[in-house]
């Protein structure tokens, strides 16, 4: 081999290995047939940048991803929708008695006016009628007792009004309607006290927080003085 050839073919060799320097020297790389995915060049110095980094057709970032909202309602996050309230019901204003109600057999009755004479509350002659002593409480008072009294029978008309109120139980509701409206109440005592010994007087009290007071014949009856022994006397609050 003459010295020309051996010229040529060295240069020929030197060609041929920088055409195959590896990527890591720095080189970039061969432009990539189309329709395929490519990195995008990346500076060295910031190649350990993850935030630079994107990837050629794929979707938006974490970042862009944040900042894309729901679709849009038309209503604002801080705009306020108005809820409507329920208005209470009123309260129905003091007034008379006109019927009362206790559950049980379903009894509803109505209710006259009554006065004491000489000391003395005597019910209405009809015991399906029941009394109401009109110097106590009005119903809807916001103190005193309202009181009623009714017989609990008669041997000419039956059962009475108020025949079941010895059958009544803490808790047990009774309702008293006026010209205003209904007012409800709840059982709290149950008393059955001697005639002999008279009802307590704190039973009529005018003072006080507002109570009903509901008063009727009970215990064995006196064939005698065709009177029963004892007075049934239930007490109850606004419910």
């Amino acid at each position: 081999m003459t010295t020309g050839a051996v010229l040529l073919a060295v240069c020929l060799l030197l060609l041929t290995g920088q055409r195959q320097l590896p990527a890591a020297f720095g080189a970039l790389p061969a432009a990539a047939p189309a329709g395929s995915s490519a990195m995008t060049a990346v500076p060295p110095s910031t190649a350990g940048s993850t935030a630079e980094r994107s990837v050629v057709g794929a979707g938006p970032t974490p970042a862009a991803a944040a900042r894309v909202g729901p679709p849009s309602t038309g209503i604002s996050p801080s705009t306020e929708i108005p809820v409507p309230t329920a208005t209470p019901a009123p309260t129905p204003s003091p007034a008379a008695p006109l019927t009362v109600s206790l559950p049980g057999p379903g009894v509803s009755a109505p209710v006259v006016e009554l006065l004491a004479a000489d000391g003395v509350l005597h019910p209405p002659e009809d015991p399906a009628v029941v009394g109401w002593w009109a110097a106590s409480a009005l119903v809807g008072a916001t103190s005193g007792s309202t009181v009623l009294v009714g017989h609990v029978d008669s041997a000419q008309a039956g059962l009475g009004a108020l025949a079941g109120l010895s059958e009544l139980t803490a808790g047990s509701p009774v309702e008293v309607t006026t010209e205003s409206g209904t007012t409800g109440y709840t059982v709290t005592a149950l008393l059955v006290l001697d005639k002999g010994a008279g009802l307590p007087a704190d039973l009529f009290t005018r003072t006080g927080p507002p109570r009903l007071v509901l008063i009727t014949c009970g215990g064995p009856f006196d064939e005698a003085t065709l009177s029963y022994r004892d007075n049934v006397v239930v007490i109850a609050d606004p419910a």
